[in-house]
């Protein structure tokens, strides 16, 4: 899918995706926005290809409350909209 300067594509996040190599001199910007359930809590697993400890974006970014990734951490995963 090509997409127009301007465009947006919205897609599940576990979707392979990527872009070619920026050839032009103007950087690429992007704005990435993931959506939770407000009772979406870390929970442990192991990533099915490695056996490694799965761990996702949001995990490196979050406070941690006693280790363990705070979904709730209202910097990094605040409260946009509730019903």
């Amino acid at each position: 899918m090509n997409l127009r300067a301007g465009q947006v594509h919205f897609h599940d996040g576990r979707t392979l995706h990527g872009s070619a190599l920026n050839r032009s001199p103007s950087p690429r910007l992007a704005v990435i926005v993931e959506l939770q359930e407000l009772d979406n809590a870390y929970r442990t697993g192991l990533d099915p290809h490695s056996g490694k400890p799965y761990v996702c974006n949001t995990d490196r970014v979050c406070r941690k409350i006693d280790g363990v990734p705070d979904y709730g951490d209202p910097f990094y995963c605040p409260v946009v909209w509730a019903a």
